[in-house]
């Protein structure tokens, strides 16, 4: 092996040591540490790889899939609380920068037995970073288990900010079963209280663009500022470029978005969160929502804003 080819090997190792580096505010390795281990790999250069957790398949199916760079973006959690007969408990979560899917599982520690009439008659959250962000608390794809013991739960949260190292507080109220006569007829099967905290800690799998493309809307004009791409979600933010005191109402009826991939195939985006800053010619506005598929990164070419296409690079 010539002189050449060992500076190389030793340059790769020395990068993949950079990026395996997590966090980096508790562990560094020194460069001496890194030539030492040259001699032992210099054949698995290239190897090195970020551990992935399996997704749950509860998980699985509410994403429409699973992938390489969703596994990395899995969070095993280990909060729990009983009270009253309840255990709830959070058992793992993934995401990207601005949504998050949370698995909660509520079980059963006496004779009560759940079915999908059940569930919990308030619900509230609290972020440590942030106020601006929605949540939603809804029963799993086959929410209750064989036995009737176990009631599983998604916690859904979308952000403007990043979602991933936030606390999170959630507390729920009154375990109730509603009647199939309306909400307003529930029986409330156990009476109470239940807090539950938690960081969300996940790798950040999401690409940001700055396209600057510019598009027509109304009668006016927007530019695309940057969009935040992940195998499930897209945000995007955009700024006025021609000012038209109707493009506020435009923006917020906008729903045809796409991806378009290299095949040509387009890939509707289901936007399910919009804001808009009115400050006339200073007016900005951002739009996000998910993909009912996953969608493969390496694969995205264009994001299409009413037939407009903006290349991703």
């Amino acid at each position: 092996m010539n002189k050449e080819e060992k500076e190389r090997i030793l340059q790769c190792v020395l990068s993949q040591i950079e990026k395996e580096r997590i966090p980096r505010n508790r562990y560094r390795l020194r460069k001496v540490g890194a030539i030492a281990m040259a001699a032992v790999i210099v054949f698995s250069c290239g190897a090195f790889t970020v551990k992935a957790l399996d997704l749950d398949s509860r998980l699985e199916r509410v994403l429409g899939g699973n992938s390489e760079k969703i596994a990395r973006a899995v969070a095993n959690l280990d909060a729990v609380t009983e009270d009253k007969g309840l255990r709830i408990q959070a058992k793992q979560a993934v995401g990207d920068g601005h949504r998050v899917y949370v698995l909660l599982e509520v079980a059963s520690l006496t004779g009560l037995t759940f079915d999908e009439s059940c569930g919990f008659e308030g619900f509230d959250i609290a972020c440590s970073r942030t106020a601006n962000f929605g949540a939603s608390v809804s029963p799993a794809n086959d929410a209750v288990s064989e036995n009737g013991k176990r009631m599983d739960m998604l916690l859904e949260i979308a952000s403007e900010e990043p979602a991933n190292k936030q606390e999170i507080s959630l507390n729920f109220e009154n375990l109730v079963k509603n009647s199939s006569a309306g909400e307003d007829e529930r029986e409330v099967l156990i009476e109470g209280q239940w807090n539950l905290d938690f960081q969300l800690r996940y790798k950040k799998v999401s690409e940001t663009y700055r396209p600057h493309s510019v598009f027509t809307l109304g009668k006016g004009k927007l530019r695309v500022d940057r969009i935040d791409l992940s195998p499930i979600s897209c945000f995007i933010e955009v700024s006025v470029k021609q000012y038209s005191s109707d493009l506020e109402d435009a923006w917020s009826n906008l729903g045809d978005i796409k991806l378009k991939m290299k095949n040509g195939t387009l890939v509707p985006l289901e936007a399910d969160g919009c804001s808009w800053i009115s400050d006339g010619a200073d007016s900005s506005g951002t739009m996000e929502g998910v993909f009912r598929e996953i969608i493969d990164m390496d694969q995205v070419e264009k994001l299409v804003i009413n037939d407009m296409e903006m290349p991703l690079y």
